[in-house]
This record gives structure tokens, sequence and C-alpha cells, in this order.
């Protein structure tokens, strides 16, 4: 790691800021995996944008075609992402439809590798799409978002997170109803926040997950007026257990550990080995309920175990009469959305239907289902909240708020729900 020289910040206090030589080589193509079959670990990989042509306007033929896109390395999330696109569906469609027909579904398996993800895009563009619910991680986002979009196809993705996703370019056409990683980082420093602590150490893997997430986290802190007496920036290869010595120097009351799965339950078992008791709190964002780290979880001391809050997304339909399916709300999100939208816009043109994903989500009439807000939108605007009741996109198509779970570690490594979508923030 790199030091750079204290500097000032005004009324928050100075702050030392470190980076690695490796920011440098960091660019805008580079992205991380989002939510996976476990609900929460990332990792960070890389892919290459590829150059477009504009395209064709699509042809209004009248019928509401949706394509799914089920990953092949995930088979739990994909079933359970197909589950519920086709109980949606189905009720959207025995709601009269859209359009005065029937909405059908198609799907695709895609891979993990840019040309696979190409190739199921480009089969459900062949099939005639309207609009792609997809991709469930990050890592084939940037290559789907840029295919399907020169295509003239609406992509709505219900997990794909990372933060560099923000600035893609898109043509309008791609939206998200899963938070954000930069929406998640202003729940973290909520969760922060009310902890009564003010001084904060925010420690991250420094690459192209954990880098833009920290900086989001480190906005957050600072309009909280809390002070951030260090940021810690560890190289993806480096030691961790050097690492955690600079990490507890900084004397604060609270960390923030921010990284993908592994990385960050291998910086919290270097907390646990050098200090336990180091810090009041800490606070992780989601990645720490990956079972994959379930068993180094319950191997860390029990003074630090304790200590830590995890925050994350809201994935699960919490209403006492939902079957508890990963990603439910924010699929059934997507489908209706698109949904409502081609009924709003009285097309299933894909350049009509991006055009009311925002309005139909605020600004009007509260309903929660396809058919109460179909009802309504024959004469009013209608805002459409769905399983969460908080279902909210902005003008450039990204969730603008959502409501977060907080959960503890219990003795043997697993999550517990200490506050089941309690915590609602606003971009």
């Amino acid at each position: 790691m790199r030091r750079v020289p204290a500097h000032s910040d005004g009324p928050l206090g100075p702050t030392r800021r470190r980076r690695t030589t490796a920011a440098a080589l960091f660019s805008v193509a580079a992205i991380i995996a989002g939510c996976t079959d476990d609900g929460g670990s990332s990792t960070a990989t890389t892919a290459a944008t590829t150059t477009t042509v504009p395209s064709e306007p699509r042809v209004d033929d009248g019928q509401l075609l949706i394509g799914l896109l089920l990953p092949t390395d995930a088979p739990l999330v994909a079933d359970a992402i197909g589950q519920t696109a086709q109980q949606v569906v189905d009720e959207i469609n025995a709601a009269s439809g859209v359009l005065g027909r029937d909405v059908d579904l198609r799907s695709a398996e895609v891979g993990t590798s840019a040309t696979a993800s190409t190739a199921a895009v480009n089969e459900l563009v062949e099939a005639g799409v309207d609009a792609i619910v997809g991709p469930i991680t990050s890592t084939n986002a940037v290559t789907i978002i840029d295919v399907a979009s020169s295509a003239g196809v609406v992509t709505c993705s219900p997990s794909a997170t990372a933060a560099v996703l923000d600035d893609v370019p898109d043509r309008t056409l791609f939206f998200r109803t899963i938070a954000s990683d930069s929406l998640q980082a202003q729940a973290i420093a909520e969760t922060v926040d009310n902890t009564g602590s003010r001084s904060v150490t925010v420690a991250y893997v420094d690459d192209a997950f954990g880098r833009p997430f920290a900086d989001a986290v480190i906005a957050g802190l600072r309009t909280r007026a809390l002070q951030v007496v260090d940021e810690v920036a560890v190289p993806a290869d480096h030691d961790f257990s050097i690492a955690i010595d600079d990490v507890i120097a900084a004397d604060a009351d609270v960390l923030v550990a921010l990284a993908a799965g592994n990385e960050l339950a291998s910086l919290l078992t270097a907390l646990g080995d050098a200090d336990p008791t180091a810090f009041d709190s800490v606070i992780t964002n989601d990645a720490v309920r990956s079972a994959a780290n379930q068993a180094v979880l319950a191997a860390l001391p029990a003074s630090l175990r304790t200590r830590i809050t995890g925050v994350a997304p809201q994935i699960l339909d919490r209403r006492l009469d939902a079957v508890p399916i990963v990603f439910s709300p924010q699929v059934t999100d997507c489908i209706t959305l698109l949904a409502l939208s081609a009924v709003q816009a009285d097309s299933d043109s894909p350049a009509l239907i991006a055009q009311q994903m925002a309005p139909v989500s605020s600004g009007g009439r509260l309903c929660r289902s396809f058919e109460t807000c179909a009802q309504i939108a024959v004469d009013r605007q209608i805002d459409y909240n769905g399983p969460t009741g908080v279902t909210e996109l902005n003008r450039v198509g990204e969730t603008s708020r959502a409501a977060f779970d907080r959960f503890t570690i219990t003795d043997d490594g697993s999550d517990e729900l200490s506050d089941s979508g309690g915590l609602t923030v606003s971009l």
C-alpha cells in the first residue's frame, strides 16, 4: 500500500487517502459480478465493451414479448428467477394481458463469457423480444447492455448492482430494479450514523468493485457529518494480515469493510487475528452473507462476530403470505414495470416502453399489482410500488429509492435479520 500525505477535509478533519499504483490501470471497461445465487457475493473481473451502430426502430406488433436471461453457472438463482417470471406473466395474462393480448415469455441461457452473453442476447433479439429481463451479474451487464441497446431492446436487470454500471452508455434502454452499490453505500453510511459513533475508518479491497463502492460510502459518511479518520485501500493480492495493522492504527470507533465475498471474509479474519475488539462496530456490505463465507465467519472470535452488522438490498418478499424466492421482488418489478409501461404507452415499442418506466414508478396514485395499476392507468398517472413497497426509478433508469435488510452474524456463521427492509434510503 502507498500512503498519500494527509490533507484537510474542512470540518470533518484530516483524512489520509491511500491509493496503489494499480489504480492507474483501472479502466471503465472493468466491471464486477453482482449478486449470485447466495444473494450477495461479488467478484472482480474485466470485460471489453464493443462498438455499436445505431439500431433500427423495433416494430410495434401489438404483443409484448419479454426475454429472460438465465445463468448457466447459477442454477438455483436461474430456477428462482424463472419461477418468479412465469408467475408474474401468468398473473398479468389472467388480468387481460397487455394491449389486449397475452404477454409472451421466452428464455435463453447465458454463460459467463462475453461471447456467450452476446449469443444469448442475439438469440432473444432474433426471437423478436421487445424487452429482456437480465443479466443476473454485473460482469455480463456491459456486454449485454451494449448488444441489446444496439438492437433497440429494453433491458431490465433484477440483480446487477455494480456502481460502475451507473455510467455505462445504454441509449436510455437499460434499467435496474435492484439497488445499485451506489445506493447500498448510502444505506451503509446511514447504518454507521445510527451507531451513534462519529469516527470511521473505511477499508476496502482496491479493485473494480471496492474502489467506486468506497468512494460512494465515504461521500455518504461525509454528508452525515461523520469523521472519516482514514481510508485504507488494500491491493487484492496483498497480505491482509499486514494491511490490517494500518486499519487498526487509525483508532476509529467504527470500521466499514468493503470487498467481494471471500476477500471480505479474509479481511475480517485478519482483523480477528490482530485485535477483534479494535472497533466498537464493524459494518460490511452484502457480500459477507455469502454461503461460501459461513465457515470462515463461524471461526471468528465471538468478540468480533457480535460486532458485525451487514447491509444488503432486500431481495426477498417479506410479506407474510409470500414464498421466499431470491430476487423475487426485483424480477416482479422488472416485468410489471415493462408491462405497465406498455399499457401507459399503448404500444409494445421498446423506445416508448422505456420512456414510461420511470413515470409509472413515481408521482401518481399508489398501486401494488399489475391488475390494479392497469385499471388506474386508464385515466390517471400511476405510482407502482411492488413487493417491497418501495419501487422508484429515476430518469436514467436507476433505482433511486430502495429498502435494505440489516443483519448480524450468528455463531455458525450464518446471517440473522435484525431489521428486514426497515431501512429505506434514497439517492
